[in-house]
């Protein structure tokens, strides 16, 4: 008896964070909850049954047509078991039309949830309203009220929002903001500086992009890492949970699936920060700001360890360098005085005394915890950093296509619509190289103007009035829109 009552214990501790409480009765207990949480619970503890291989061997014979499927021992409830046997075997017949509509990685996700929902219903579990819906045209639906009909259920507007993990009434979401808002909030969470990793942001910003860009967003979708990443990386697991519930802009509940997706990423970016280390940002200040600065940074890169070179100065435009790139140490041939910098003074082309003075400073300075992420790529070759540079334009122009097109869409012309996405992709590298147009017609709007600025100004880019006028070309006149 004391065994039963220290296990309902432990269980009621498992399941408080989907929201779900256990009741008891005379005829024994149950769950209570919101339906939908309930749900989630469920998907949970049966998504933990499937091993990989499972997962894998499932698929497969999905895919191939294979229906003679019978590896069902991992489901020991005689009902489950049938009802999972009628939706694989539905899923197996309609598999290549619905992947023309689901991702390959939702079809999972989608068996599960359909069985849950044919389960539930079967004990009169149901969301509350449960309007009648037809099958409709597309293939998913189709294959849902085969599915609804071979189990004599009808198919309900909830239930396919259900199955589909429909987000209908939801507004778009401004992903640019949510992914700066995730990645402060960890940041300060866990007490680790996210914020300057670049290709983090990418990288989530192109994940939330896609899940947040369709309809049936699969927010709840299965995840083999979940118990591992939960175990070996809690802290950064619970940062990002939190992170989300206050972020996103609507009343959502994320799993832990979706959450161990993003977690993935995060794990990733302090990974390349382990493996890259600080270094010491250092600006070499010499006679002309040029001079022999290809052969110091070299010898210097050679010889010292944990510095980075950011730039090189004159002494005559040193604090304004220093102002600008705001370095941890400046290495000088020239006596430099009130600065808030440290400063090392070295012969012309660096003695070995000058090395062992730099890389005691250096030393110093990581130790008392200054420093910054080093450049990744600096010591990489130049396909590699075309590579990255590419992706950077091809990445900024196209997020700042997103909100130029948000900002003139009652402005532009549909007809240019594919064209203004080239243009403003191939304005974005003119900026990028310093290649703006020069000479162009006169801007009249100067509200127009300041806000196609800021939304560059938000990425540190800078764009003339040429080429804001360019934009103007892909504008419908004035009377073709009062239409």
């Amino acid at each position: 008896k004391n065994t039963i009552f220290n296990d309902i214990m432990i269980l009621e501790k498992e399941i408080k964070e989907f929201f779900v409480f256990i009741e008891s009765n005379q005829y024994g207990y149950s769950l209570s909850g919101d339906e939908i949480r309930i749900r989630n619970l469920l998907s949970s503890v049966w998504q933990t049954e499937f091993t990989n291989y499972d997962i894998s061997n499932l698929m497969t014979r999905v895919e191939m047509g294979d229906d003679d499927y019978d590896e069902y021992s991992l489901i020991s409830n005689e009902k489950l078991k049938d009802i999972y046997k009628g939706v694989v075997r539905y899923t197996t017949e309609h598999f290549t039309s619905l992947t023309k509509e689901v991702d390959n990685y939702a079809i999972f996700s989608l068996i599960i949830r359909l069985c849950l929902s044919i389960s539930r219903m079967k004990i009169n579990k149901r969301f509350q309203t449960s309007e009648k819906v037809e099958s409709g045209e597309d293939a998913l639906r189709k294959y849902l009220a085969q599915v609804y009909h071979h189990f004599d259920l009808e198919m309900t507007r909830e239930e396919v929002r259900y199955v589909l993990s429909e987000q209908g009434g939801m507004d778009k979401v401004d992903v640019n903001s949510f992914t700066t808002c995730i990645i402060q909030g960890v940041s300060q969470s866990i007490n680790f500086n996210f914020e300057k990793d670049s290709q983090l942001f990418q990288n989530l910003y192109t994940h939330f992009s896609l899940r947040f860009s369709k309809e049936n967003m699969y927010l709840n979708e299965y995840n083999p890492f979940v118990q591992e990443i939960k175990k070996k990386q809690e802290k950064i697991f619970l940062a990002v949970k939190q992170a989300l519930k206050e972020s996103f802009p609507q009343n959502f509940d994320f799993d832990d699936s979706f959450v161990a997706y993003v977690s993935l990423h995060f794990i990733a970016s302090k990974e390349r920060e382990t493996l890259y280390g600080k270094k010491i940002q250092v600006l070499y200040v010499c006679s002309t700001g040029v001079g022999v600065a290809s052969f110091i940074q070299q010898k210097i890169a050679k010889e010292v360890q944990g510095i980075e070179i950011v730039g090189f100065a004159s002494v005559i435009n040193c604090r304004r360098f220093v102002e600008k790139l705001q370095p941890d140490l400046v290495i000088s041939v020239f006596p430099i005085d009130n600065i808030a910098v440290p400063v090392i003074e070295v012969e012309a082309l660096v003695s070995k005394g000058d090395l062992l003075s730099i890389q005691e400073q250096v030393n110093l300075l990581l130790n008392a915890g200054l420093g910054s992420e080093s450049d990744r790529f600096s010591k990489q070759g130049g396909k590699e950093k075309s590579e990255e540079m590419s992706r950077n334009v091809i990445f900024y122009g196209y997020m700042i296509y997103e909100e130029l097109t948000l900002l003139l869409k009652d402005k532009l012309n549909p007809e240019y619509k594919e064209g203004f996405l080239l243009h403003v992709l191939l304005m974005v590298h003119r900026v990028m190289f310093e290649q703006q147009y020069q000479e162009f017609g006169k801007l009249d709007d100067a509200e127009l103007t300041k806000q196609v600025r800021e939304v560059f100004r938000t990425r540190d880019l800078e764009i003339n009035d040429a080429e804001i006028f360019a934009l103007t070309q892909y504008f419908s006149k004035a009377s073709e829109r009062n239409e």
